[in-house]
């Protein structure tokens, strides 16, 4: 009776430890990548098996703008580590579409909040499931505005754009940018722009909101031409007293135009064609500014010679017996009666 029932104690004892492989072996699981199955009761031996298995795939979900708006497109990305690529995407959006890919660009027709959801799935056909509510407003649009200084526009001359103005009635504009109609594009609610050619410039402001919205408001500026001057004299010397005539020539600026004259010996004018006499030689600097109804100026100098009359000297009263000093002797029948004279007086 003893005998028999050591025989069924040691045929229990080797039929165990199969009996615990046999649950060990079924699927793991395990944070670690790794999953341990044990199995123990009182009196019996312990037994484990390791099996290593690849992690399952995990996802984060992220979308833009962050306060989306109905009827603009939102921007739905996930990013996926874990498992065995290649991935495959598959978004439900939570107002009946559906769609693939990643990223996933979406646009919501009413506000509301939906429960977007991406499913992905790696090669070994392991799926991570991920979700986010995302609240869709109904959006204002935002209003660009914007002006610029001064009012009319010349060339070469420095223009100051300002947004400031622009509005967005339920949120905040996130960016202002706008295209010149020359250059690269420019950022900022003011900016500075100088045009170097008259013409007409399209000029756009972009401005976006925070639910990504952008609303574009162009307009057209006019460049004139800057202000320019022209001035001339009929002549530029001459001997005392001489009289000139002074014109001048204007383009460009806003008429009607001022003229100032400043001849030089301290006499002025505000004609833009004066005439003037120059009585004492010397060299004067005449110069003449013009200035248009927008304070715009522009001037020019003209330089002016008047030379000294030479010295006459006569001798008895006869006109062809000049003697120019310091020239030469025009009257050769005065050189005979200028040495008698000399010798007499020696006398």
């Amino acid at each position: 009776m003893i005998g028999r029932a050591l025989t069924i104690i040691v045929i229990c004892l080797a039929i165990i430890p199969l009996v615990q492989q046999d649950k060990i072996l079924s699927p793991p699981s395990s944070p670690a990548g790794f999953t341990t199955g044990n199995e123990w009761q009182p009196g019996m031996l312990t037994s484990s098996i390791f099996s290593a298995v690849a992690q399952p795939p995990t996802a984060a979900l992220t979308f833009s703008p962050s306060s989306p708006a109905a009827g603009y497109p939102v921007t739905l990305n996930t990013t996926s580590s874990g498992g065995t690529a290649p991935y495959t995407f598959a978004w439900t959006f939570g107002d009946g579409i559906n769609g693939t890919g990643n990223p996933a660009i979406h646009t919501f027709a009413s506000g509301g909040s939906y429960n977007v959801t991406v499913a992905i799935r790696d090669s070994t056909g392991a799926i991570i499931r991920t979700y986010k509510i995302i609240n869709v407003k109904y959006d204002v649009p935002p209003i660009p505005q914007f002006t610029w200084t001064p009012a009319i526009v010349f060339a070469g001359e420095t223009v100051f754009f300002d947004s400031s103005t622009s509005s967005d009635p339920d949120g905040i504009i996130v960016a202002h940018v706008w295209q010149l109609g020359e250059g690269a594009p420019q950022t900022g609610i003011g900016i500075l722009h100088t045009y170097s050619s008259t013409g007409v410039y399209q000029v756009s402001l972009s401005v976006t909101d925070d639910s990504g919205v952008t609303v574009v408001k162009p307009v057209a500026v006019w460049v004139h031409p800057a202000l320019a001057l022209t001035a001339s004299s009929n002549a530029t010397q001459g001997l005392p007293p001489v009289g000139l005539s002074f014109s001048t020539q204007v383009s460009g600026g806003q008429s009607p135009y001022t003229f100032s004259w400043d001849f030089g010996d301290g006499l002025t004018s505000a004609r833009p064609n004066p005439v003037h006499n120059y009585t004492i030689p010397r060299v004067y600097r005449a110069e003449v500014t013009v200035t248009d109804s927008l304070g715009h100026t522009a001037s020019q100098v003209l330089n002016i010679t008047v030379s000294a009359r030479p010295v006459e000297l006569s001798f008895l009263g006869l006109s062809e017996t000049t003697l120019k000093i310091g020239g030469v002797l025009t009257a050769m029948s005065a050189f005979p009666l200028m040495i008698f004279m000399i010798v007499r007086r020696r006398k």
